[in-house]
């Protein structure tokens, strides 16, 4: 692969860099428009990508219809997004950490940041192109030497499959990874931290090298420069924190009801135990009042026991009473008897005298 590589890479020619009418931050803008059109129609024909590049960056005109031929694979008018985009990632994008990100999204279809082995395949298969693209026609100029073929030869297919196995054995996935459920593949963040190191990658390095290059000789806007595409993304982006915004505000129902929902969580349990606790203390009280009832009625009781003692007290010292009268009135009446009987004996006595 590597003398494959260094053969294609030799053979490109700088001039012309640095005058391109294009700048770093054209391409993303002209990538974006492109990702709009490709979404709605499925591809990008020559009338779109004009627009889109008018609209970017102002510009058209041969520059532009003789760029959309080196991305006319089939010479039938009509351009594969992705083509262009590993393009644009591998010639605009900045620092190199960023030309791999760029170039994994691509090809990344779940966005998990692992390609497996065919996945990858197809991602070599598309930077060797982007490799013909730019010698044959150097970024900012016009080859007018009419349609070029981009198709790869067999001995450049097979280079793209040995690059993608030697990425996939040095940067697959670990078992102890984070992205442990992904598939078996290999990571681009394994690729950002190993690409400058490992010798099994010096492929990977010759060509990101080669392309950064080629990137430092662009024009560039600088950081602050928002173009018309990248603009109306902020400004989605901005509408839909606007509309959060709003939505926090105006529904304080809804936003006590969001924030409310988990935070009122534990005071619905509270409230339930309050519930819970207030029926025990109603029963309790029940109880209470009930054996209060019972006890109050029980003491009623033992009042009545004790009002019938002191009756039967009462009764027991009238009987006594009585029963000491009858003594009394017993006794008496014995005395009286006996006092009679000792009248009549002395009135006896007398008569016998």
């Amino acid at each position: 692969m590597g003398s494959t590589v260094t053969k294609m890479t030799k053979k490109f020619k700088s001039d012309g860099l640095s005058d391109a009418e294009f700048t770093i931050e054209d391409l993303g803008e002209v990538k974006i428009g492109l990702k709009e059109v490709q979404a709605k129609e499925g591809g990008v024909d020559l009338e779109q990508w004009r627009k889109v590049w008018k609209k970017a960056c102002d510009l058209d005109g041969d520059f532009v219809d003789g760029l959309f031929q080196i991305f006319d694979e089939a010479n039938n008018q009509w351009v594969d997004f992705r083509e262009y985009a590993i393009w644009a990632a591998l010639v605009g994008r900045t620092p190199i950490r960023r030309k791999i990100s760029y170039c994994y999204r691509v090809f990344d279809r779940n966005g998990n940041g692992v390609l497996e082995e065919n996945e990858l395949i197809l991602l070599c298969e598309a930077v060797i192109r982007t490799i013909k693209r730019v010698v044959y026609n150097t970024p900012g100029t016009v080859n007018e030497d009419g349609h070029q073929s981009f198709a790869l030869t067999d001995k450049e297919t097979d280079a793209a499959k040995s690059m993608a196995k030697k990425i996939l054995k040095e940067c697959k996935v670990d078992d102890d990874d984070e992205d442990s459920d992904a598939p078996a593949g290999a990571s681009y963040k394994n690729i950002q931290a190993k690409w400058e190191s490992a010798k099994a990658l010096k492929d990977v390095k010759h060509i990101l090298n080669f392309f950064n290059d080629i990137t430092e000789q662009l024009e560039t806007r600088g950081d602050d420069y928002t173009g018309p595409y990248s603009k109306k993304y902020k400004s989605h982006k901005g509408d839909k924190k606007g509309k959060s915004k709003k939505g926090k505000k105006g529904k304080k129902g809804k936003a006590a009801a969001s924030s409310a929902d988990e935070s009122e969580e534990p005071s619905k349990s509270k409230k339930g135990k309050d519930k819970k606790a207030s029926k025990k203390d109603k029963k309790a009280s029940k109880k209470d009042k009930k054996a209060d009832k019972k006890a109050s009625k029980k003491g009623k009781s033992d009042k009545g026991k004790d009002k019938k003692d002191k009756k039967a007290s009462k009764k027991d010292k009238s009987d006594k009473g009585k029963d000491k009268k009858g003594k009394d009135k017993g006794k008496d009446k014995s005395d009286k008897g006996k006092d009679k009987a000792k009248g009549k004996g002395k009135k006896a006595k007398k008569a016998k005298k």
